[in-house]
């Protein structure tokens, strides 16, 4: 059972996305401008500053006590994970959802002393809506998904990147020769989604804890793993090469990995 004040702060953070998620159609609707962030693939809307400011407000308003820590910057940043920490991504794939008016996702997490509670991961276009709830399991529109059973291989599994060099020192094209194709969707929460539905097998990025808060709450509801290029546990207070997998895949890249460096 959940209790009554879990509850509550799932029906608090489902009413946030989904109006995080009506703001963001809005804005598109009427005509999006954009500035770059750090490049023409980093950019930044207005939106995403609303978005972000909505959440902040509308958390301090129930939670005041609460710190928080957001994409956009825009407020005290959380400098631990002590005590009740929200992650947020206002619009994690804002580039898609410049561009194709698509494949984007607004993301919200509450951690509690450095351990996951619940997570969601919004799709506005399809208005679709996964919860991942400590002990409970993970949920699309409200249909729980079964964790995979069996431990799937590489050789029969998509492999999905975001924000990683295919061609550096690890050489990650060669890697994705062992699985049956390489996808890229320009969205980190997108690619949770697929990879908690069975979609893909192997999902590596080089992102920040907004990016990853969701799957680190995932993971152990649904027996996959979530590391660092090391194994070791994800830092969500900075940017990391981030590994999500299923035990044997999993064990099969940190291998590759640790290879690839004693060469």
């Amino acid at each position: 059972m959940v209790d009554a004040e879990q509850r509550n702060l799932i029906e608090h953070m489902k009413t946030w996305v989904i109006q995080a998620g009506q703001r963001i159609e809005k804005a598109r609707e009427s005509g999006i401008s954009y500035r770059e962030k750090t490049s023409l693939r980093d950019l930044v809307t207005p939106i995403d500053l609303e978005i972000e400011n909505f959440y902040r407000a509308a958390i301090k308003k129930v939670y005041p006590t609460h710190k928080i820590l957001g994409e956009e910057e825009q407020g005290e940043q959380a400098k631990s994970l002590q005590g009740s920490v929200w992650i947020m991504d206002p619009i994690d794939g804002t580039l898609n959802y410049i561009k194709q008016a698509d494949n984007y996702v607004t993301m919200l997490s509450y951690f509690k002393n450095g351990v996951g509670q619940v997570g969601m991961i919004y799709e506005v276009s399809a208005k679709k809506l996964l919860i991942a709830i400590k002990g409970k399991g993970v949920f699309v529109n409200g249909h729980f998904i079964k964790p995979i059973g069996k431990q799937t291989c590489l050789a029969q599994s998509l492999m999905s990147v975001e924000a990683l060099d295919l061609n550096d020192a690890l050489s990650l094209y060669e890697f994705s020769q062992k699985s049956l194709g390489l996808r890229i969707t320009g969205c980190a929460g997108l690619d949770a989604w697929q990879f908690a539905l069975g979609q893909t097998g192997l999902y590596l990025n080089h992102l920040f804890p907004w990016d990853n808060a969701v799957s680190v709450i995932m993971a152990d509801l649904l027996g996959f793993k979530v590391t660092n290029f090391k194994g070791e546990s994800l830092n969500l207070l900075d940017r990391e090469y981030v590994v999500m997998a299923y035990p044997k895949i999993h064990e099969e890249f940190l291998t590759y990995v640790k290879e690839k460096f004693e060469d």
